[in-house]
């Protein structure tokens, strides 16, 4: 995908369903590339950012060969962590 106005229609409804419960299926039109979803991501975390998030870090899944097997990758995951998404040591998370 190469249409900088698709990422920012994903982006946004990427968006607009933070925090709910479901959000709608993206993947089909990324194509599946990981490269297209990093841009989607880094779309995300600018605006958030620009709204006053804080970043505070990066967290990584399938960083194991088992993992990237069960998930249909081949390399680990990245994102990015906001400080809205802390909770204190010991702390119990709402479900």
């Amino acid at each position: 995908m190469t249409d900088p106005t698709a990422f920012v229609t994903i982006a946004e409804r990427l968006r607009r369903a933070s925090g709910n419960d479901r959000a709608d299926p993206v993947a089909e039109s990324l194509g599946g590339n990981i490269d297209d979803a990093y841009v989607v991501q880094a779309i995300n975390r600018q605006q958030w950012a620009a709204d006053g998030r804080k970043l505070t870090g990066y967290k990584v899944a399938f960083s194991t060969a088992e993992s990237q097997k069960l998930f249909g990758t081949n390399e680990p995951v990245y994102g990015t962590l906001f400080g809205d998404m802390c909770v204190e040591s010991g702390a119990t998370i709402p479900g």
